[in-house]
């Protein structure tokens, strides 16, 4: 074990910076070596002890780090040779864990010396409301009883948005970066900058060169006349310009030129405020971009909510919808066979190409299950129909290209179900997911699940067939009656097949009448004259899986006959 420690104990040189403080061996062969080095990391002295009484192994940044090829950052704690409390960074290595103390106090000077001003505040936190450290400037908006490791976390200066005005009608631009290290810490950087410092430098300018034209106004009128022209002409498009800035208006380019040095010295410190301000309104709309990508805003909508900010824990409410939920057949073994690199460029090449679909048909990607997508329609399941077949079709130019990389196609499973949903948010204050649960979303995939039984691409409900809105737009046929695991009620299955070939779906047409008499014998326990009808199916149609199935279970009930109780009923 090799650990850097503080200076100020453990016997060390007056021109010792650290302290390098190695244990190694086992029982009664345990030593311990004390290495000083100065500022440059040259070697001062050193001093062996035996048998010594410490045993890191004890300590809990030794048990997180060994056997885990990551840094670890510990939890804040009372160092028991400083009495100060700090945070230990740890390391496995070949022979042991590298561990590293670092008090709070030398954060907190790490803090105040990187400060680009002495008027911006910075905070440290652990767990996103833990002090660890507070710049100087930063501790003055904490409460005096606020302690070291104390809670903050309901703090305005912690929860504030972009802007935040202090209570001295301050106006502050704030900007909070979370960060993990490892898996046992989550710190929180916040930095909060005055906006004053943006403009007083345009405020100064602008007063010495007013103060300059009445001068100029005093020597002589004529030339104040000429000069003054010259003056307020830029300084008034500035002015405007200003003004459109203060209603976030960045529109047009201010390139004004002046022989008057002064004049383009604020021309161009103006131009790059604008830009400053202006990149931070980007970085701010990019944040709200990059919010939207994780909860859409058609999620919003759902939630009737315009910000992402409104959404809270509490948020929930009960709508009816489609669900969609589509997966990728035999994925586990496709990815088998690649690469962590390849795993994630196979699915966001996927994901690329089914997102817009989905999108289009006014579908809503509610989240990602691995290689599954789980989407939501509003406002009817024809969108979802729509997009399922899109799909489908858009994997054949996928996978064209595929083959000609010698890799393997991909097929998708989807099951759609129209149902009662609960919208609302899972996780805690300081994790939020926006999702839909309940009933329809199990059946949902439940259905997904199915169409491998029966060899087809996509399933979908008797709720969801019954609210399209243009049914004749897709080839359907009913297939089945099944019940979910653990409830009552029946639901009536719908094969899609308009992914078939022409000549297959044309088969499936001509025979529908046919298949539609074997699967009400079917219903009725009429196995015999079923398996001679779905016999009759096959011969018409011998691509057609789900005559293939039926025709299964017709030949095992009439070997094994059912019970009085049948009904014709499956059960996913």
């Amino acid at each position: 074990m090799a650990r850097i420690c503080r200076v100020e104990a453990n016997q060390a040189p007056a021109d010792c910076r650290f302290i390098v403080r190695a244990i190694s061996g086992q029982g009664s062969g345990r030593t311990q070596r004390w290495s000083y080095l100065d500022a440059s990391r040259r070697l001062l002295s050193q001093r062996t002890e035996q048998q010594p009484s410490f045993d890191p192994r004890s300590r809990d940044w030794y048990g997180i780090a060994a056997g885990d090829e990551r840094p670890h950052l510990g939890k804040a704690y009372v160092f028991n040779s400083l009495n100060a409390p700090g945070i230990t960074a740890s390391h496995a290595f070949s022979k042991g864990v590298f561990g590293v103390d670092m008090t709070l106090a030398d954060i907190k000077s790490f803090l105040n010396e990187t400060s680009p001003s002495k008027e911006w505040g910075i905070l440290l936190l652990e767990d996103g409301s833990r002090l660890l450290a507070a710049s100087d400037r930063a501790a003055a908006w904490l409460p005096a009883d606020v302690p070291v490791l104390g809670d903050v976390g309901g703090l305005p200066v912690v929860t504030a948005d972009q802007a935040w005005k202090d209570a001295g009608g301050k106006v502050w631009l704030r900007q909070r970066s979370d960060w993990e290290w490892g898996t046992d810490t989550r710190l929180s950087l916040v930095v909060m900058a005055p906006l004053a410092e943006f403009m007083n430098f345009v405020d100064s300018m602008r007063s010495t060169l007013i103060l300059l034209a009445l001068m100029v106004l005093l020597v002589a009128l004529p030339i104040a006349l000429w000069v003054s022209s010259h003056l307020s002409r830029p300084l008034s498009t500035i002015a405007r310009d200003a003004e459109k800035v203060s209603n976030m208006d960045f529109s047009g380019q201010l390139a004004y030129e002046s022989r008057i040095v002064e004049i383009d010295h604020l021309s161009s410190a103006y131009s790059r405020m604008k830009y400053a301000l202006n990149a931070n309104r980007m970085l701010i709309e990019a944040q709200r971009d990059s919010y939207a990508r994780f909860v859409p805003e058609r999620m919003l909508e759902l939630f009737d909510k315009s910000r992402i900010t409104d959404v809270g824990p509490r948020n929930c409410k009960v709508l009816e919808l489609t669900v969609m939920f589509s997966d990728i057949r035999s994925y586990t073994a496709i990815s088998e066979s690649l690469s962590c690199s390849d795993v994630f460029e196979l699915l966001n090449s996927y994901f690329e190409m089914t997102n817009p679909i989905i999108k289009s048909n006014g579908g809503i990607i509610d989240k990602y299950i691995g290689d599954a997508i789980m989407s939501l329609f509003p406002s009817s399941p024809d969108g979802a129909l729509r997009s399922a077949i899109s799909i489908n079709r858009a994997l054949s130019e996928f996978n064209a290209d595929r083959r000609i990389r010698d890799e393997a196609e991909i097929l998708t499973g989807t099951g759609i179900h129209f149902g009662t949903v609960e919208l609302g948010t899972v996780g805690d204050s300081t994790r939020l997911q926006a999702t839909v649960i309940g009933d329809a979303v199990n059946v949902s995939s439940r259905l997904e699940s199915a169409t491998k039984m029966f060899g087809v691409r996509m399933l979908m409900s008797e709720t969801a067939h019954e609210r399209l809105k243009d049914p004749g737009e897709f080839h359907l046929r009913q297939i089945d009656t099944v019940r979910v695991k653990g409830k009552e009620q029946t639901i009536g299955l719908y094969e899609v097949f308009d992914l078939d070939e022409p000549s297959v779906m044309v088969k499936k047409m001509k025979i529908g009448s046919i298949f539609a008499d074997a699967l009400q014998g079917y219903m009725a326990g009429e196995f015999p004259k079923a398996l001679d009808l779905f016999a009759y199916c096959a011969a018409e149609c011998p691509e057609d899986t789900v005559v293939s199935a039926y025709m299964k279970r017709c030949a095992t009930l009439i070997r094994i006959p059912p019970g009085k109780d049948w009904a014709g009923v499956s059960t996913l």
